[in-house]
């Protein structure tokens, strides 16, 4: 199966659209300007997955590109493959 680099790049606009409108961050969503630090990252990831299981949630977020504090997204996802 194929899938439509523009409706992929659609779907994962409206994803980070929704994940922006939370009033706030949750156990389960993080908002990171930058990290380059992999083992942190990997933290970060193990203990979203945990949060999101234990909130009831299929999946945790980190959404790369933003400034937490207001949540703005500073990185835009491009429509090319």
């Amino acid at each position: 199966m194929t899938l439509d680099p523009v409706m992929s790049a659609e779907r994962t606009r409206r994803l980070v659209d929704d994940l922006r409108a939370k009033p706030a961050e949750t156990t389960w969503i993080e908002f990171k300007e930058n990290n380059a630090d992999g083992p942190l990252i990997g933290k970060l990831i193990s203990a979203l997955s945990n949060a999101a299981r234990l909130a009831d949630q299929h999946y945790a977020y980190v959404v790369w590109g933003c400034e937490t504090a207001i949540m703005r997204l500073s990185a835009r996802v491009s429509s090319r493959p």
